[in-house]
């Protein structure tokens, strides 16, 4: 735990160091955090806290609070349905987003010491100037491998394809890619992993954005690991 929040002191001093206006359009610091519930009599519950940071650290772009509930389909398999509420803070505007959801979720353990998570999801998202619902599916694949002791490698891949036009909301198409690597810490009641998280985006009428982002995922199982 102390090597994580070394890396993560030096790369956010390192950040300050930066220009101010690279900071503010090609990097953030995300900082999610997921408490789970045990499953119990194939039910479990989950809530993530988001928040999103500017490079520079002097301002949450993003405020992302998402829970849900789940069940268990087979050993390692969840069908889960929830709700997000989203907040962005722009340069001059502060933008709203409502989300219903629903995501299949399935891990394997191909081989020793790896474990293999596959991911698919759909939601209806309700889009400040939008005239109705716009949907987006994305599909999330994770790989984590066991190191030395408690330690472990993980990486994951997201992409985010948009389906259908509703006027007022982006056009259908492909959204954004999300690429991460990183290193964790796995404890019986938590679990912290930081790494570099690279998105692109596209642009309709421009070449697309990239986004660096610094991310600390912790997840904690208050009342027990959960599965």
């Amino acid at each position: 735990m102390y090597r994580l929040s070394l890396a993560v002191a030096v790369v956010m001093a390192l950040a300050r160091t930066a220009p101010a206006f690279e900071l503010e359009r090609d990097a953030e610091l995300w900082t999610p955090t997921f408490i789970q519930a045990p499953v119990t009599n194939g039910w479990t519950g989950m809530l993530e806290v988001n928040p999103r940071f500017r490079g520079d650290l002097d301002r949450m772009n993003t405020l992302i609070v998402r829970p849900w509930f789940g069940r268990e389909l087979a050993k390692g398999t969840f069908a889960h349905a929830g709700y997000a509420r989203i907040r962005t803070r722009g340069a001059r505007t502060v933008t709203h987003e409502d989300r219903a959801w629903g995501q299949l979720q399935a891990a394997f353990k191909p081989a020793e010491g790896w474990t293999l998570t596959v991911r698919p999801r759909l939601e209806q998202r309700w889009l400040d100037g939008a005239t109705g619902p716009a949907w987006r599916a994305r599909l999330f694949v994770r790989a984590e491998r066991k190191l030395r002791g408690s330690l472990y490698g993980v990486g994951y891949a997201e992409t985010f394809v948009r389906i259908g036009d509703t006027p007022g909301a982006p056009r259908a198409g492909f959204d954004q890619q999300r690429l991460f690597v990183g290193i964790g810490r796995d404890t019986p009641k938590a679990k912290v992993e930081a790494g570099y998280q690279l998105i692109r985006f596209a642009r309709p009428y421009a070449a697309d954005r990239k986004l660096h982002c610094l991310v600390v995922n912790t997840f904690l199982w208050p009342w027990g690991r959960a599965r």
